[in-house]
């Protein structure tokens, strides 16, 4: 499964050997799931490394492959009143955050090409906020939203909710 980080911490794990792709101002890594339970927040992985490739004798763009074809199966979208528990039908205009079943590491979606192109056929024009690594927040421009006011709102959430290793 695709993961995203930014640069520092990709720089960090380049030292230790871990394979990452660049991706706009971010960097895939790859991780391959043991176990996990959602309930618990429990996730069991381990990360390709550059001793994996050589033993496996694979390349990188093969990963990259095979693991944007295990991503695209396990898509979740849900409006944020969902995600919230919150139950106003009132609401007709919201905006949604993408993942994956699990909750864990679900940022992934922003490498999926065919996963944009169908929210583009859904949403028309709309913003993409990775707000963590775990979560993507689509925001349709038909919200009105500025973008000073979502980038107040992403630094909001990110300085009170948002850990600082996500």
């Amino acid at each position: 499964i695709p993961r995203l980080m930014d640069k520092d911490k990709a720089e960090e794990a380049q030292k230790t050997g871990l394979i990452t792709v660049p991706f706009l101002d971010l960097y895939v890594y790859f991780a391959v799931t043991i176990s996990e339970n959602p309930q618990e927040g429990e996730l069991i992985s381990y990360c390709i490394d550059q001793r994996i490739i050589d033993e496996s004798g694979l390349e990188i763009d093969e990963i990259m492959q095979v693991a944007k074809e295990n991503a695209s199966k396990d898509i979740t979208v849900e409006s944020i009143e969902d995600v919230l528990g919150l139950s106003d039908d009132s609401i007709q205009n919201t905006f949604y955050v993408a993942s994956n079943r699990s909750r864990h590491y679900g940022a992934y979606m922003l490498i999926l090409d065919d996963f944009l192109k169908e929210q583009e056929s859904q949403l028309n024009s709309f913003h993409i906020i990775p707000s963590s690594c775990h979560e993507l927040l689509l925001i349709p421009d038909s919200l009105g939203i500025k973008t000073e006011e979502l980038y107040s709102m992403l630094d909001d959430v990110n300085s009170t909710i948002v850990q600082p290793k996500d």
